[in-house]
């Protein structure tokens, strides 16, 4: 979920405390896979920035 600070309670809802759930339900699973769309956002030099809502175009393949 992708959303602006005025919604930051549900996008930390949907994006942290719903896959936390799942990897809580699923604990006896030998291994999960946890994927993350950082790369689809912008990139800020303040390293405290909450990047909620600034999307940028996807990243290209990668070659080879």
């Amino acid at each position: 979920m992708r959303a602006d600070l005025a919604h930051l309670q549900d996008a930390i809802r949907t994006n942290v405390e719903g896959p936390g759930l799942l990897l809580q339900h699923c604990r006896k699973a030998k291994a999960a896979l946890v994927m993350l769309g950082m790369g689809v956002y912008s990139g800020n030099d303040d390293p405290w920035h909450a990047y909620i809502g600034v999307a940028t175009k996807p990243l290209p393949p990668r070659s080879g």
